[in-house]
């Protein structure tokens, strides 16, 4: 039994809902079956739901392990296949080429069917996913694609307003406003879990009063079940989740009780688990060992996401040259080594501060991963950059093992 799997009998915990309802239609149609019901129907085939559970394991944020990892390896390939009519729509709508990953569920087509029901209406997801007319599901795509450009809107000026909300020194971070969208919560939640590595609680306070909040969690810190606990003991109207997730109600003249509560609880999980936190990259690279083939053998042991990340390496050291910043402060550049160079692209460089190092004189360390662009039908080996750090000029031959102490 490897420790990264659920216990025996525990396969069903980790599942999400739409997982759970898939198992549950697979054991009502065995039952079924032992009945004789197909001997003289045409018994359905169930594979044919893998995408849309694939969809609902990883927008959800479950481990993928067990069954998850099964749902998810086949589901990715009925996408690639375009097999449903909607989710090909929408995957066409959003840039999604062949060779559909994790982060095609997730950060893709997963925000644009969540995007109807925030800025437009719940029913154009619905519509879409359970449709097989081309015309109108190319319509719906369309809908939905420009309900997200509205949604990105709303999230970007949250996003804006919580990171001045922080608090330096608080292990886990909870912050309110009655501007914000519920709908875009949990996505500024994952953004400040991800920029400050602390479970996050983000909460939009409605017109009528009504507290909804969403939280993200690092690994190590079960936020879930305190939400649950805190639902309990009477601070929440309503609350759930898991390891990793939360939802939850509440009353705006408990927000800081809230607060307060969550520190208290996790702080002593959050400083352990940023304590033995493992050393964020695999292997140090140089730009030649960054190639097609080392793409693929990495390719093989995914698919990649919660509970199994995939491999980051560092690169370099380096030097950025023709470095382009697009107005979303993105950076696009070539990563020079003595070695060559490969493409780089660093996503919210401006905002996470990397751009003023990329932009810099000097070689410094890249921290990331290796991924396949496909533009215009021809594809491009790219090192995407999650981190840098400047390398004083004593330390630029070492490399290996001790580029891997460096972050």
């Amino acid at each position: 039994h490897r420790e990264d799997q659920p216990e025996p009998g525990q396969a069903m915990r980790i599942l999400c809902t739409a997982g759970l309802a898939f198992m549950l239609v697979a054991a009502v149609n065995r039952e079924l079956r032992s009945r004789g019901r197909w001997r003289t129907a045409k018994e359905p085939n169930l594979s044919v739901l893998l995408d849309l559970v694939a969809l609902g394991t990883v927008c959800d944020v479950m481990p993928l392990v067990g069954l998850n990892r099964a749902f998810v390896t086949n589901g990715l390939k009925r996408l690639d296949r375009r097999e449903n009519v909607g989710l090909s729509a929408l995957a066409n709508v959003a840039g999604v080429k062949h060779g559909a990953t994790v982060t095609s569920f997730g950060f893709h087509i997963g925000p644009r069917i969540n995007a109807g029901g925030l800025v437009g209406t719940a029913r154009l997801g619905a519509d879409l996913l359970a449709s097989d007319h081309e015309t109108s599901c190319q319509t719906i795509a369309e809908t939905l694609n420009t309900c997200n450009q509205e949604r990105q809107a709303l999230e970007k000026k949250a996003q804006a307003e919580a990171l001045t909300m922080v608090r330096e020194d608080d292990p886990v971070i909870v912050v309110w406003n009655p501007g914000w969208h519920e709908g875009v919560i949990g996505i500024v939640a994952g953004r400040l879990k991800e920029h400050f590595n602390r479970p996050v609680v983000v909460m939009a306070i409605r017109e009528d009063g009504v507290v909804k909040g969403s939280g993200r969690s690092i690994d190590g810190v079960d936020l879930g079940t305190a939400i649950m606990a805190a639902r309990d003991e009477g601070i929440l109207v309503a609350g759930g989740g898991h390891t990793m997730a939360c939802g939850l109600s509440a009353e705006v003249d408990k927000l800081e009780t809230l607060r307060e509560w969550l520190i208290a609880r996790l702080k002593d999980d959050v400083a352990k688990a940023r304590a033995a936190a493992s050393t964020p990259a695999d292997a140090a690279l140089w730009t030649s060992d960054i190639t097609y083939g080392f793409h693929d053998e990495i390719e093989r042991m995914g698919p990649y996401g919660q509970g199994w990340p995939k491999p980051r390496f560092i690169l370099g050291p380096a030097k950025a040259t023709s470095v382009r910043a697009t107005a979303g402060g993105h950076a696009f550049f070539d990563a020079v080594d003595d070695n060559g160079f490969v493409k780089a692209k660093a996503w919210r460089a401006a905002e996470s501060g990397m751009l003023k190092a990329i932009e810099g004189d000097e070689p410094v360390l890249f921290l990331g991963t290796i991924e396949i662009d496909t533009f215009r039908g021809v594809e491009e080996i790219n090192f995407i950059v999650e981190d840098v750090m400047a390398l004083d000029r004593t330390e630029s031959g070492a490399h290996d093992a001790e580029m891997l102490d460096a972050f």
